[in-house]
């Protein structure tokens, strides 16, 4: 067993693409006004908004009350220069913070995310592709919503492989499969599919969000929805609807008893495979622990103890396309990994 979890080490360096682990997820940023306990309070609003993508947490009797003794949560916080501002970096201890949620029943998601890949075409005379560097003010307005929310989101640069691979027609007549493919390239499991129209300073977003098919079919459609406003006021919208709905998808509400949940997986082919689905087992919110208790050819089976027991963890593991439910049994999960699911 030394010798695996030695192996585990080594090949967690260059793990395969699998939902984003996202880092500093209990860690906020305020400007230090004299007050630290005020900083500490609004940095906590941060972790909990990245946590359940939910702003009316902060309003929670529980969270309330936490505020009031804000620096019983912190880990440790520092002071740093931002921008020619000083600020203070607080980071929070994950147990405590997590605790607070469950007191409240509310459902957070945890460091396992998917990346999400955004195509989205301004129809105007132009027609004309939202792309990472473009000068419309999307590109800047979306990054600043989705760090604030802790969301793994990519725009396409739009080079000569972007532009060959995905056209506006394939955006606007939501034709999935072609785009799912070109966004093999920034990592991602799922697409977002949009049309933004404008009259005068009012933008109107129409948009699907699309994830990998089963059985290697095309993408299907998982939410979709229309957003008006403003540039930011949109920009705002989507990210916060996005991160509602994987809360409220692959999210949990950690509470109850833990539960001691074996989970096998067959057709883990590297060591590297093996350490990366540990990994992602690690970043769901409804596990407490894990480890690697068997290893027998392909199959691999890990020990977890997780809040809600199987079920929870089930709906966790929906996060990774490539794992597919075969039977849930004796108290345990099984599964199989299927490589072509890869995007």
């Amino acid at each position: 067993m030394h010798k695996i979890l030695a192996v585990l080490l080594w090949c967690s360096l260059s793990l395969p693409a699998l939902a984003v682990q996202v880092t500093d997820l209990y860690v906020g940023q305020a400007q230090a006004s004299g007050d630290v306990s005020a900083a500490q309070g609004e940095a906590l609003g941060q972790v909990l908004l990245k946590l359940t993508g939910d702003k009316t947490v902060i309003a929670q009797p529980a969270v309330l009350q936490a505020m009031t003794t804000v620096s019983q949560l912190v880990r440790r916080y520092d002071y740093q220069t931002v921008d020619g501002k000083k600020m203070i970096r607080t980071e929070f201890e994950p147990a405590k913070v997590n605790d607070l949620l469950t007191r409240s029943q509310v459902p957070m998601l945890g460091a396992s995310r998917p990346q999400l890949a955004m195509w989205l075409v301004i129809d105007d005379s132009q027609r004309r592709m939202v792309s990472d560097q473009s000068a419309d003010g999307w590109a800047p307005l979306l990054r600043a919503q989705a760090q604030t929310l802790a969301l793994p989101v990519a725009l396409p640069i739009m080079d000569l492989d972007d532009s060959s691979a995905v056209s506006v027609t394939d955006v606007l007549g939501r034709f999935s499969a072609p785009v799912m493919s070109a966004s093999a390239r920034y990592g991602a499991e799922m697409v977002l599919l949009g049309r933004l129209t404008a009259q005068d300073e009012t933008w109107t977003l129409e948009w699907s969000l699309y994830g990998a098919g089963s059985q290697g079919g095309d993408p299907g459609e998982l939410t979709k929805g229309t957003l008006t406003g403003s540039q930011s006021e949109v920009s705002e919208q989507l990210m916060t609807t996005l991160s509602h709905w994987l809360v409220q998808k692959y999210g949990a509400k950690v509470s109850g008893e833990r539960q001691a949940v074996s989970l096998s997986i067959t057709g883990l082919g590297s060591m590297g495979d093996v350490a990366a689905v540990q990994t992602l087992l690690g970043g769901i919110a409804s596990v407490s622990s894990v480890s690697l208790s068997e290893l027998d050819g392909d199959k691999v089976t890990f020990a977890l103890d997780v809040h809600g027991g199987a079920d929870a963890l089930s709906k966790g593991l929906a996060l990774e396309p490539r794992l597919t439910q075969e039977s849930a049994q004796d108290g345990g999960l099984h599964y199989r990994w299927v490589a072509g699911q890869s995007n």
